[in-house]
């Protein structure tokens, strides 16, 4: 069973203030059918309005901040995990003082974000 260390992947600024890794996939863990990651937002930094074409399953592990998904604003904060179904279009927030870090899992490895 592979294992991933998580401190041997780096994080890529993908937006302003917004860092990803993905941490198990076809590459990383040699997954078949499943993509998880680490999503970092710094505080007042927004990931931009997107969608996938398959549901993502998000849990907040530090901090807080809003997730709008479709138009309706959600706070979130550590210990909660919401899901955003295929489709739809979601955006995050981070509207605290700390790091906004979030675990991402998709039921898919080849796995595309595309702005709205």
């Amino acid at each position: 069973m592979p294992i991933v260390d998580h401190a041997s992947v780096e994080d890529k600024e993908v937006f302003n203030g917004v860092f990803s890794r993905q941490l198990l996939n076809k590459k990383i863990g040699g997954s078949a059918a499943i993509t998880v990651g680490e999503l970092k937002i710094k505080p007042g930094a927004t990931l931009p309005l997107h969608i996938h074409h398959v549901e993502e399953a998000l849990t907040v592990i530090a901090g807080q901040g809003r997730l709008n998904l479709e138009n309706e604003p959600f706070d979130i904060k550590a210990n909660m995990t919401t899901l955003a179904p295929a489709g739809k279009k979601h955006t995050i927030t981070n509207t605290g003082k700390e790091m906004l870090r979030i675990i991402f899992c998709f039921p898919a490895v080849e796995v595309e974000r595309m702005l709205i």
